[in-house]
Protein backbone atom coordinates (compact mmCIF):
# COMPACT_ATOMS: atom_id res chain seq x y z
CA UNK A 1 0.00 0.00 0.00
CA UNK A 2 1.22 3.18 -0.63
CA UNK A 3 -0.41 5.17 2.54
CA UNK A 4 0.93 3.63 5.91
CA UNK A 5 -0.89 4.09 8.81
CA UNK A 6 0.39 4.12 12.29
CA UNK A 7 -1.63 4.32 15.32
CA UNK A 8 -0.37 5.37 18.53
CA UNK A 9 -2.18 6.25 22.15
CA UNK A 10 -4.23 8.99 20.82
CA UNK A 11 -1.99 10.10 17.87
CA UNK A 12 -2.36 8.44 13.38
CA UNK A 13 0.18 9.08 11.66
CA UNK A 14 -0.39 8.74 7.75
CA UNK A 15 2.49 8.36 5.51
CA UNK A 16 2.81 8.56 2.02
CA UNK A 17 5.02 5.95 1.11
CA UNK A 18 6.07 6.23 -2.85
CA UNK A 19 9.69 7.96 -2.21
CA UNK A 20 10.73 6.19 -5.58
CA UNK A 21 8.27 8.53 -7.19
CA UNK A 22 8.70 11.18 -4.52
CA UNK A 23 5.96 9.93 -2.72
CA UNK A 24 3.48 11.38 -6.13
CA UNK A 25 0.02 10.50 -5.26
CA UNK A 26 -2.24 8.30 -7.22
CA UNK A 27 -6.33 8.97 -7.45
CA UNK A 28 -6.14 5.87 -5.02
CA UNK A 29 -3.79 7.33 -2.82
CA UNK A 30 -6.02 9.92 -1.94
CA UNK A 31 -9.29 8.10 -1.24
CA UNK A 32 -6.78 5.64 0.80
CA UNK A 33 -6.06 9.10 3.11
CA UNK A 34 -9.43 9.92 3.33
CA UNK A 35 -11.03 6.93 4.30
CA UNK A 36 -7.96 7.16 7.06
CA UNK A 37 -8.81 10.14 8.12
CA UNK A 38 -12.73 9.99 8.26
CA UNK A 39 -11.91 5.54 10.06
CA UNK A 40 -9.93 7.41 12.82
CA UNK A 41 -11.04 5.90 16.09
CA UNK A 42 -13.16 8.21 18.72
CA UNK A 43 -9.95 8.41 20.93
CA UNK A 44 -7.75 9.78 18.37
CA UNK A 45 -7.19 13.57 19.11
CA UNK A 46 -4.61 14.30 16.22
CA UNK A 47 -3.46 13.03 12.92
CA UNK A 48 -0.26 13.78 11.75
CA UNK A 49 0.86 13.33 7.76
CA UNK A 50 4.40 12.58 6.77
CA UNK A 51 6.19 11.04 3.82
CA UNK A 52 8.61 8.55 3.48
CA UNK A 53 12.06 8.94 2.43
CA UNK A 54 13.16 11.65 3.88
CA UNK A 55 13.22 13.86 0.47
CA UNK A 56 9.96 14.22 0.02
CA UNK A 57 6.61 14.91 1.73
CA UNK A 58 5.04 14.44 -1.33
CA UNK A 59 5.69 15.81 -5.16
CA UNK A 60 1.43 15.82 -5.64
CA UNK A 61 -0.92 14.03 -7.84
CA UNK A 62 1.25 11.89 -10.32
CA UNK A 63 1.21 13.77 -13.55
CA UNK A 64 -0.03 10.13 -15.06
CA UNK A 65 -3.11 10.91 -13.72
CA UNK A 66 -4.52 13.71 -15.80
CA UNK A 67 -3.00 12.64 -18.88
CA UNK A 68 -6.00 11.33 -21.34
CA UNK A 69 -8.59 12.22 -19.09
CA UNK A 70 -12.41 13.43 -20.32
CA UNK A 71 -14.08 16.42 -18.47
CA UNK A 72 -15.86 14.18 -16.47
CA UNK A 73 -12.79 12.23 -15.42
CA UNK A 74 -11.06 15.35 -14.35
CA UNK A 75 -14.20 16.35 -12.59
CA UNK A 76 -14.28 12.86 -10.79
CA UNK A 77 -10.43 13.26 -9.79
CA UNK A 78 -10.61 16.75 -8.23
CA UNK A 79 -13.68 16.43 -6.35
CA UNK A 80 -11.98 13.54 -4.87
CA UNK A 81 -8.93 15.99 -3.89
CA UNK A 82 -11.59 18.22 -2.45
CA UNK A 83 -13.31 15.21 -0.71
CA UNK A 84 -10.14 14.77 1.00
CA UNK A 85 -9.11 17.95 2.40
CA UNK A 86 -12.58 19.05 3.08
CA UNK A 87 -12.52 15.78 5.56
CA UNK A 88 -9.27 17.25 7.10
CA UNK A 89 -10.30 20.42 7.65
CA UNK A 90 -13.66 18.84 9.23
CA UNK A 91 -12.36 16.51 11.14
CA UNK A 92 -12.56 16.09 15.17
CA UNK A 93 -8.41 15.65 15.19
CA UNK A 94 -5.98 18.49 14.93
CA UNK A 95 -3.78 17.93 12.11
CA UNK A 96 -0.17 18.65 11.78
CA UNK A 97 1.69 17.91 8.41
CA UNK A 98 5.73 17.11 8.67
CA UNK A 99 7.50 18.40 5.40
CA UNK A 100 10.93 17.39 5.44
CA UNK A 101 11.15 18.42 1.74
CA UNK A 102 9.21 19.05 -1.25
CA UNK A 103 5.36 19.38 -0.79
CA UNK A 104 4.41 20.44 -4.24
CA UNK A 105 0.48 21.08 -5.57
CA UNK A 106 -2.61 18.72 -3.87
CA UNK A 107 0.04 17.75 -1.36
CA UNK A 108 0.69 21.37 -0.57
CA UNK A 109 -3.27 22.10 -0.43
CA UNK A 110 -3.02 19.10 2.01
CA UNK A 111 -0.74 20.81 4.33
CA UNK A 112 -3.25 24.19 3.75
CA UNK A 113 -5.76 22.15 4.86
CA UNK A 114 -4.06 20.78 7.91
CA UNK A 115 -4.24 22.88 10.97
CA UNK A 116 -0.13 23.02 11.86
CA UNK A 117 3.10 22.47 9.59
CA UNK A 118 6.46 21.87 10.88
CA UNK A 119 9.34 21.83 8.01
CA UNK A 120 13.18 22.13 7.15
CA UNK A 121 14.07 25.58 5.77
CA UNK A 122 15.01 24.30 2.15
CA UNK A 123 11.33 22.34 1.94
CA UNK A 124 9.92 23.41 -1.25
CA UNK A 125 6.11 24.54 -1.57
CA UNK A 126 4.26 25.48 -4.43
CA UNK A 127 1.11 25.06 -6.80
CA UNK A 128 3.09 24.66 -10.38
CA UNK A 129 -0.67 23.66 -11.82
CA UNK A 130 -0.85 26.53 -13.87
CA UNK A 131 2.62 25.35 -15.75
CA UNK A 132 0.77 22.09 -17.19
CA UNK A 133 -2.23 24.21 -17.75
CA UNK A 134 -4.81 24.14 -15.38
CA UNK A 135 -5.33 26.26 -12.61
CA UNK A 136 -4.74 25.54 -9.25
CA UNK A 137 -8.39 24.64 -7.02
CA UNK A 138 -10.09 23.82 -4.35
CA UNK A 139 -7.58 24.32 -1.29
CA UNK A 140 -5.20 26.60 -2.80
CA UNK A 141 -7.91 28.93 -1.95
CA UNK A 142 -6.23 28.81 1.52
CA UNK A 143 -2.69 30.56 0.54
CA UNK A 144 -3.56 33.80 0.66
CA UNK A 145 -4.97 33.73 4.15
CA UNK A 146 -1.62 32.42 4.89
CA UNK A 147 1.33 34.25 2.60
CA UNK A 148 -0.65 37.62 1.77
CA UNK A 149 -2.66 37.95 -1.46
CA UNK A 150 0.97 39.13 -3.25
CA UNK A 151 2.41 36.45 -2.43
CA UNK A 152 -0.11 34.20 -2.94
CA UNK A 153 -0.79 35.60 -6.80
CA UNK A 154 3.17 35.54 -7.37
CA UNK A 155 3.35 31.81 -6.48
CA UNK A 156 -0.66 30.73 -7.89
CA UNK A 157 0.78 32.69 -11.78
CA UNK A 158 3.96 31.32 -11.97
CA UNK A 159 3.67 28.53 -10.82
CA UNK A 160 7.18 28.64 -8.85
CA UNK A 161 7.78 27.02 -5.84
CA UNK A 162 8.88 28.69 -3.00
CA UNK A 163 11.35 27.45 -0.03
CA UNK A 164 9.81 27.16 4.10
CA UNK A 165 12.87 29.73 4.81
CA UNK A 166 11.44 31.98 2.06
CA UNK A 167 7.79 31.77 3.63
CA UNK A 168 9.04 32.23 7.26
CA UNK A 169 8.07 35.61 7.23
CA UNK A 170 4.44 34.95 6.89
CA UNK A 171 3.65 32.35 9.32
CA UNK A 172 2.98 29.69 7.09
CA UNK A 173 5.30 27.29 8.57
CA UNK A 174 4.35 27.20 12.57
CA UNK A 175 8.01 25.20 13.52
CA UNK A 176 11.20 25.04 11.73
CA UNK A 177 13.38 23.04 12.36
CA UNK A 178 16.45 20.69 10.60
CA UNK A 179 15.45 18.21 8.72
CA UNK A 180 16.32 15.46 10.64
CA UNK A 181 14.52 16.64 13.14
CA UNK A 182 11.02 17.31 11.35
CA UNK A 183 9.38 13.92 11.80
CA UNK A 184 10.14 13.87 15.58
CA UNK A 185 8.96 17.41 16.63
CA UNK A 186 6.04 16.91 14.46
CA UNK A 187 5.73 13.35 16.42
CA UNK A 188 6.18 15.42 20.00
CA UNK A 189 4.22 18.42 19.14
CA UNK A 190 1.04 15.26 18.35
CA UNK A 191 1.78 14.26 21.88
CA UNK A 192 1.11 17.48 23.46
CA UNK A 193 -1.86 18.87 21.49
CA UNK A 194 -3.67 14.87 22.30
CA UNK A 195 -3.44 16.15 25.90
CA UNK A 196 -5.83 18.96 25.36
CA UNK A 197 -9.18 18.71 26.53
CA UNK A 198 -11.24 17.04 22.93
CA UNK A 199 -14.29 18.81 22.81
CA UNK A 200 -12.72 22.48 23.32
CA UNK A 201 -10.12 21.80 20.29
CA UNK A 202 -13.63 20.26 18.70
CA UNK A 203 -15.31 23.24 18.68
CA UNK A 204 -12.73 25.19 18.55
CA UNK A 205 -11.78 23.94 14.75
CA UNK A 206 -15.20 24.07 13.86
CA UNK A 207 -14.95 27.94 15.22
CA UNK A 208 -11.98 28.32 12.64
CA UNK A 209 -13.21 27.33 9.90
CA UNK A 210 -16.76 28.83 10.26
CA UNK A 211 -14.73 32.22 10.58
CA UNK A 212 -13.27 31.99 6.83
CA UNK A 213 -17.25 31.34 5.57
CA UNK A 214 -19.05 34.52 7.63
CA UNK A 215 -19.23 37.99 8.35
CA UNK A 216 -17.54 38.84 11.72
CA UNK A 217 -20.56 39.42 13.62
CA UNK A 218 -22.20 36.29 12.54
CA UNK A 219 -18.93 34.96 13.60
CA UNK A 220 -18.83 36.64 16.66
CA UNK A 221 -22.55 35.29 17.15
CA UNK A 222 -22.02 31.73 16.66
CA UNK A 223 -19.25 31.98 18.74
CA UNK A 224 -20.97 33.21 22.03
CA UNK A 225 -23.59 30.22 21.19
CA UNK A 226 -20.35 27.45 21.26
CA UNK A 227 -19.01 29.32 24.20
CA UNK A 228 -22.46 28.69 26.26
CA UNK A 229 -23.17 25.17 24.85
CA UNK A 230 -19.93 24.24 25.95
CA UNK A 231 -21.08 24.51 29.49
CA UNK A 232 -23.98 22.01 29.51
CA UNK A 233 -21.56 19.41 30.63
CA UNK A 234 -19.55 19.27 33.87
CA UNK A 235 -16.48 18.98 31.84
CA UNK A 236 -15.86 22.20 30.61
CA UNK A 237 -15.75 23.43 34.43
CA UNK A 238 -13.93 20.34 35.76
CA UNK A 239 -11.32 21.44 33.30
CA UNK A 240 -11.46 24.80 34.63
CA UNK A 241 -10.82 23.94 37.85
CA UNK A 242 -7.99 21.45 36.63
CA UNK A 243 -5.96 24.51 35.28
CA UNK A 244 -6.60 26.78 37.40
CA UNK A 245 -5.46 24.09 39.70
CA UNK A 246 -2.08 23.41 37.75
CA UNK A 247 -1.47 27.33 37.22
CA UNK A 248 -1.55 27.62 41.25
Amino acid sequence: MTIDISDNGQVRTLSINRPAKANALLASDVAALERAVVGASEDCRVLVFTGTGGRNFSAGMDLGTFQGVSETEARGIIAGIGSLLRAVRHAPQISVVALEGACIGAAFELALAADLRVAHVEALVGLPEVKLGIPSVVDAALLHHYVGLSTAKEMLLTGEPKTAGELAHTGLINKTVPRERVVTVAAEWADELAALPAPAIREQRALIDEWLNVSLQSAVDQSINTFGRMFRSGETSENVLRYTASRG
